[in-house]
């Protein structure tokens, strides 16, 4: 059962690179895109050693191209993640990354054919509850940041769904590879336009800002990783399903943080503010249970 440990260790480790970004951005980077320089890098790097573990496979131009393309829009999800936690608490934005399921439901019904059962609609209808009821705080209005991770998590079931796809036609590995230069298609563009805020940061801060990003990739990076492992040993359905409490992991880090280390990171821990954040947190984690 060591598929079970891999599905919860991934969304830990998900949580604590989450943590670092949101730190990164409060304190050290005034660019959200800064961090772009040194996700390049780690995606470039991981390259070097899946190549030797397992060199990609041969697959046709069409499947190569989908698998470029998912990389782009892996690259996309991460503009929007970051622009959206330099405006909102973490404990707020992770929650969010779980409304995907809703798009993925809705694009694999269309595209490719699977039925949707009553508790689906049912965890459909739960998940938007939980995503409305964290967003709300002194106002009913929708902010910036809950557009951005709309957008996020539009595009990340878009690859999702090729995604897989791309698993039933070609091996982990080469999926993995391919996506992985994909990501670096947009991501050194974006790298470079920012390279001179990072420069910047890098200056005023010293390399420990190089050291943060760098494990906060590492630790994005090598969740993924477990995490697909995971989904070869068992079921995709319960995989993702396990992996949906990562907003619960979120919310209690932050909270322990905010309260005993809030020169690190602090959010609102009012009684008020963390009910609802709860009870949020549980209508996103089941709806992601019976969506999945």
């Amino acid at each position: 059962m060591d598929w079970i440990f891999l599905a919860i260790l991934a969304p830990f480790l998900w949580s604590v690179s989450n943590l670092i970004d949101k730190f990164l951005l409060t304190h050290k980077l005034k660019n959200p895109l800064s961090s772009m320089t040194l996700f390049a890098a780690v995606c470039f790097l991981s390259l070097i050693p899946t190549y030797l573990i397992h060199p990609p496979s041969s697959i046709s131009t069409l499947n190569l191209t989908l698998t470029l393309f998912v990389g782009i829009l892996n690259t996309l999800v991460s503009y929007f993640y970051f622009r959206a936690l330099y405006l909102e608490e973490v404990s707020r934005i992770i929650p969010w990354f779980y409304i995907s399921p809703i798009f993925i439901m809705i694009f694999a019904a269309i595209f490719l054919g699977e039925s949707l059962s009553p508790w689906n609609y049912l965890g459909t209808i739960l998940l938007v509850a939980g995503a409305f009821l964290i967003t709300f705080k002194k106002n009913l209005s929708l902010g910036k940041a809950f557009w951005l991770m709309m957008a996020c998590m539009l595009v990340s079931a878009i690859g999702s769904v090729i995604t897989k796809q791309l698993l039933n036609i070609a091996d982990y590995w080469t999926v993995f590879f391919y996506n992985r230069l994909g990501t670096l298609i947009l991501a050194i563009p974006l790298a470079i336009g920012s390279f001179k805020d990072f420069r910047n940061a890098v200056k005023k801060n010293g390399n420990s800002i190089i050291t943060f990003i760098a494990i906060s990739e590492a630790l994005a990076v090598f969740g993924l990783f477990i995490f697909n492992i995971a989904t070869q040993q068992a079921s995709v359905t319960v995989v993702n399903a396990i992996s949906s409490i990562q907003p619960l992991f979120m919310l209690v880090l932050a909270v322990i943080i905010s309260r005993f280390f809030s020169h690190i990171i602090k959010e609102d821990i009012s009684r008020k503010t963390l009910f609802l954040k709860f009870i949020a947190v549980a209508l996103i984690i089941l709806g992601a249970f019976l969506v999945t």
